[in-house]
């Protein structure tokens, strides 16, 4: 295990400052979360949520739990996090699709939510049959992360009739983490 004074000197130079956490260091649970992700082998992540202000009073206290909370589900399911921090701002929108993502996807051959993460999953097919794969029959909220889904590694879908194009937004390709993430879960 390593000890809380490297830990400290070594992740100094990171200076992100994202609003999920801006007073993190200053809490127990930063040094227990830098150890799970340096024992993991995920220390390039530590850089996300190391923040540099000191910021006091219980509202503030309140946010760096929530952001304790999101750190290590994100930790716990392989969720990059890269994928809700964004030009040093955190992203809920994005954290609660992948979250409802890795939280509801199984293994059942028989589960259409499933089978449309299966479906966004890059491979070699060129359009998502959402139609033929009942997208329509999801509860409204789920039927919207699967939207979400190929929003974010797709150019924008249009829904309205039976299939969708899979054209990768600029910057993403088989590589990105969010496709990792998806295919980690369809494999």
């Amino acid at each position: 295990m390593i000890g809380q004074a490297v830990i400290t000197s070594y992740f100094t130079v990171y200076n992100l400052g994202s609003t999920i956490i801006t007073n993190f260091h200053n809490f127990p649970q930063y040094s227990n979360i830098c150890n799970t992700f340096i024992e993991n082998g995920k220390e390039d992540q530590i850089k996300y949520f190391k923040g540099d202000k000191y910021i006091s009073g219980s509202k503030e206290d309140i946010r760096v739990s929530k952001g304790a909370r999101t750190i290590t589900y994100c930790e716990s399911k392989n969720i990059h996090l890269s994928l809700i921090i964004e030009d040093n701002k955190y992203n809920e929108k994005k954290y609660k699709v992948l979250k409802n993502v890795v939280d509801n996807y199984s293994k059942n051959p028989n589960d259409t939510f499933s089978n449309l993460v299966r479906a966004i999953n890059y491979n070699t097919d060129t359009t998502f049959n959402f139609k033929e794969l009942n997208l329509d029959n999801l509860i409204k909220t789920e039927s919207q992360t699967i939207k979400a889904l190929f929003n974010m590694i797709y150019k924008r879908g249009e829904f309205r009739g039976k299939s969708a194009k899979k054209v990768f937004k600029e910057g993403i390709n088989e590589e990105s983490e969010i496709v990792q993430l998806i295919n980690s879960l369809a494999s």
